[in-house]
């Protein structure tokens, strides 16, 4: 890029990464996660052929992620080439017209992109049923390893229901005491959907410092789903690295309850339930002679 198109962009770049308040700070001193939106940023600033982007939807919040798939596809509508490496299937479903899946390396599924994501979800909900610590498609730097994870009914009953408070234990185990730890897992339905984040740093119950080995457990809200298969995702990051992340780490079965005295909708009409009532406004007839109506 020439001298002004870099003034030009500078400052859509910083805008962009959202780095404003560090710009004069030493980049050898950004976190990961900073580093990581500066580099996104700069890259998508500039006018290549070809963008390549690599699980750079792992680092910043919903909001910056969302901004990342936006500005993904208007470099490829402008006619350009993105290649887009990602575990988050449901940016790639949107995102891509054609996927290749990978495993160790080498191409075992190609096609259109809704087909290959399915292939992956297929391969991944097997792996769930090796228990999560000899799990070694995970990954993370490995500085914290989760050991556990186990999903039940918080009132003690056998089966998960549409009006279940979940109880949620993870694990863990790592060399010396966890600093600055964020801990998460995702509940998502059978296509891979986000349906639910349980994180540690939106309740922000724990101390700032974490034992070495331990057990979080978190408690839900009634989950007011409605019936059928979910799955869940587990990442651990320690000071904006990921230290450990391990997607369909588990499995469940909503199973219908009497959530509503009357038909239980299936999961293809809805995903989650709220809690309602209809009432009727009874409008008077011309015969009434009168426009007064009663409520019902």
């Amino acid at each position: 890029m020439r001298k002004r198109d870099v003034q030009r962009k500078f400052d859509e770049i910083v805008a962009f990464a959202e780095v404003e308040r560090f710009i004069d700070t030493p980049v050898k001193r950004y976190s990961s996660g900073m580093y990581m939106r500066l580099a996104f940023a700069v890259a998508a600033h500039l006018e290549s052929e070809i963008l390549m982007v690599d699980e750079v939807l792992s680092v910043g919040d919903f909001t910056f992620q969302k901004k990342c798939l936006a500005r993904m596809e208007q470099v490829a509508t402008d006619g350009r080439t993105v290649l887009f490496v990602s575990h988050n299937t449901a940016a790639v479903a949107s995102l891509c017209g054609r996927a290749y899946l990978l495993d160790r390396g080498r191409i075992v599924a190609a096609g259109a992109a809704r087909d290959v994501v399915g292939e992956y979800i297929a391969a991944f909900q097997s792996a769930q049923f090796i228990p999560i610590g000899e799990r070694q498609d995970r990954r993370g730097d490995g500085s914290v390893r989760v050991t556990g994870l186990r999903i039940e009914d918080a009132n003690g009953t056998v089966s998960i229901s549409s009006n279940s408070r979940l109880k949620v234990s993870v694990d863990y185990e790592s060399a010396s005491p966890l600093r600055d730890a964020r801990f998460q897992v995702t509940i998502h339905d059978a296509e891979y959907h986000p349906l639910f984040l349980l994180d540690t740093d939106i309740a922000a119950d724990l101390p700032a410092v974490l034992p070495a080995r331990g057990t979080l457990t978190c408690v839900t809200g009634p989950i007011q789903l409605t019936p059928g298969l979910c799955g869940l995702m587990v990442g651990v990051d320690q000071r904006g690295t990921l230290a450990d992340g391990i997607e369909f780490a588990g499995v469940f079965d909503v199973e219908p309850s009497g959530f509503f005295a009357g038909r239980m909708p299936l999961r293809s009409e809805a995903v989650s339930l709220l809690d309602h009532k209809w009432t009727l406004a009874r409008h008077a007839t011309k015969d009434d002679g009168s426009a007064e109506h009663a409520r019902a």
